[in-house]
């Protein structure tokens, strides 16, 4: 009877053994919610359950843009191609198939980077410890894996792609395999321009469009939008960058037909078509004459024209009239440049500078 209980008791851990690991051939992150990449957040990677094999693989990774060229670095919100080879020069045969697991982190913290587009049905994604892996659905035929992948915003900083890959003889039980390791990390790209300002004011019947840049590389156009909502926009006019910019280069272009309110947008074109969005600003008869407000560096700026020596304060409500925040200011007798904080979300704001009863400025501004 004892030796009857060892056999059945053998018997059912090989069973238990080869229905763990038949699962497991959909990806670790699916079936234990580990990552398995080598990443030095993650347990290790397939080697703490894959050996013993006549594999010899190796995994190398490689960030391709919208032309199919490789890259060192990415341009913000831009649309990128990963792939992965995972690769052997000896052990092949027939059976011989592939798994992988990839991550994009950023940062001290190795937060999540980026976003992973539509991909193919024999991968899937999984979010373990608020980061999303991409691994394997089943065993798969080949070791090439192309994924699509978008940029996250501008300031991430470096990113790293830590992915492990593993050959496996399609046994049932995880001896006779061999996995590996990679990672490739890249830098953000040099911005072609750094801002200075983009502000705009009524002139009458016109309206004044005025920028500023600085460091200016491989600059192609500027593109203005215009908007009568702030959410709908219309190309209004494209303007050639300088052939020959200076280290504060300006620029200025007067809206002949405007509205009695509207929003103008900017945005930058390189030469090989990237475009980058600086900032939307509102300009409205509703304002003081002369009277300007646009956000910058996370700051809404207010430009006040013509003013008494006296105290004041700049009040910020949300759009159903909800005051966000309320600074104290002092107003010189002059011209005035103003500043408070801007709201953390998105949307568009009331903005306005008030000297007891009297209204210096009112207007509306599109935080983004």
């Amino acid at each position: 009877m004892k030796r009857l209980y060892k056999v059945l008791t053998g018997a059912m851990s090989a069973f238990l053994f080869i229905i763990l690991f038949t699962n497991a051939s959909t990806g670790p992150g699916a079936n234990f919610s580990t990552g398995y990449t080598g990443a030095p957040f993650d347990a290790g990677y397939c080697n703490n359950c894959h050996g013993g094999g006549n594999f010899t693989p190796l995994v190398s990774l490689q960030l391709l843009d919208q032309s199919s060229q490789p890259v060192t670095t990415y341009v913000a919100g831009a649309s990128y191609t990963l792939n992965i080879n995972v690769s052997t020069s000896t052990g092949l045969t027939p059976n011989t198939r592939y798994g992988f697991q990839v991550v994009a982190v950023r940062g001290a913290g190795n937060n999540n980077a980026g976003t992973w587009g539509a991909i193919s049905p024999d991968y899937h994604t999984v979010v373990i410890n608020n980061r999303t892996y991409v691994e394997h659905s089943d065993r798969l035929t080949s070791g090439s894996i192309s994924l699509p992948w978008t940029a996250p915003t501008t300031g991430t900083g470096n990113i790293t792609f830590y992915a492990a890959g593993n050959v496996v003889n399609f046994s049932f039980d995880p001896t006779g395999d061999n996995p590996n390791v990679g990672n490739l990390t890249i830098a953000p790209s040099p911005l072609p321009v750094s801002w200075l300002y983009f502000n705009g004011k009524s002139e009458g019947k016109r309206v004044l469009l005025e920028w500023a840049t600085t460091n200016e590389v491989n600059n192609g156009q500027f593109l203005l939008e215009k908007s009568r909502d702030g959410e709908r926009f219309t190309t209004l006019t494209s303007v050639e960058a300088a052939k020959d910019p200076k280290p504060e280069q300006k620029y200025s272009y007067t809206d002949l037909t405007p509205a009695s309110d509207n929003y103008y947008r900017i945005s930058q074109i390189d030469n090989n078509g990237t475009r980058n969005t600086f900032r939307t600003i509102r300009v409205t008869g509703e304002t003081v004459p002369g009277g300007i407000a646009y956000t910058r560096e996370g700051k809404i700026v207010i430009l006040l024209p013509d003013q008494e020596g006296e105290d004041a304060t700049v009040d910020v409500l949300a759009i159903d009239g909800k005051k966000v925040s309320s600074q104290a200011v002092k107003v010189l007798a002059g011209h005035n440049r103003l500043e408070t904080e801007a709201p953390g979300l998105a949307g568009i704001y009331h903005v306005s500078v008030k000297a007891g009863s009297r209204t210096l400025f009112s207007g509306k501004i599109l935080v983004e």
